[in-house]
């Protein structure tokens, strides 16, 4: 008790013997907030699968696969009315509207859009608002994805892959 004592007591003397020592002083304040997120993403990560695809269905420019959909699922939203959703992919090369195809096919790019109910075309850096109706609740959101020719020639063999993460904005 007395060793606790002697330290509290040695900032409140050693100012006073050094007074020509005198210092400016800075005073910072802290506060925020902590909140829960208003909503919890419940498919954090998706694989979409295309299987085997023929090289003779990418030759000409306009050749894609069908679209393949993935919803991604919110869940426990409380007090949202908007958010936005901010697209990060590597742009493809030929049409930085497309995602590269970091696989070993070339002249294959993935395309992605969205449904609002409009479609939104969704590539690298674009942020897509969705504003919600009143009283209307979130529950998912939809991508939907494709592989297709990104125009730079005939599509050869090999494999297709793209990462694109989708960065969610509650407001």
């Amino acid at each position: 008790m007395k060793t606790l004592l002697l330290l509290l007591l040695l900032p409140l003397v050693s100012p006073l013997g050094y007074a020509e020592n005198i210092v400016d002083q800075v005073v910072l304040d802290y506060s925020g907030t902590v909140v829960a997120p208003p909503c919890t993403i419940s498919v954090p990560s998706a694989v979409v699968d295309f299987g085997t695809l023929p090289i003779s269905d990418f030759t000409t420019s306009d050749s894609a696969t069908d679209w393949k959909e993935v919803k991604i699922n919110l869940t426990d939203c409380t007090d949202v009315s908007e958010y936005d959703v901010t697209v990060n992919a590597t742009p493809d090369s030929e049409n930085n509207l497309f995602i590269a195809n970091e696989g070993t096919a070339e002249h294959l790019a993935v395309q992605a859009k969205m449904e609002i109910p409009t479609v939104m075309p969704a590539y690298d850096g674009i942020t897509i608002p969705i504003r919600l109706a009143l009283r209307e609740t979130i529950s998912q959101t939809a991508f939907d994805f494709r592989i297709r020719n990104n125009g730079s020639g005939a599509a050869t063999a090999g494999s297709v892959k793209s990462v694109i993460t989708l960065v969610y904005t509650f407001k």
